[in-house]
């Protein structure tokens, strides 16, 4: 599960009314972050710890996930990746 970018609850819920639950199986899990293979579409999905609502501890790779995806923070650089993981 993914909270909103800033873990603000009214930004969380103008978030979710803009975007679409999704599903999806962690992929891989790095120093603070992440990336989620998602269900629907061939990519993977970045996210960083802050925005789980779940503790990092409890997060395993191949567990099934439920996400919201919003746009990139102008600062955050992060990115889409498709499955092979060129960019392409």
């Amino acid at each position: 599960n993914s909270r909103g970018r800033n873990g603000n609850n009214r930004a969380n819920n103008l978030d979710r009314d803009r975007t679409t639950l999704e599903y999806g199986r962690i992929q891989s899990l790095l120093d603070k972050f992440g990336f989620i293979y998602c269900a629907d579409r061939p990519i993977e999905i970045f996210f960083h710890y802050s925005e789980s609502n779940q503790p990092i501890h409890s997060l395993q790779v191949g567990q099934e996930v439920q996400f919201y995806v919003g746009p990139a923070q102008e600062t955050g650089g992060g990115r889409d990746r498709d499955r092979d993981g060129n960019g392409n």
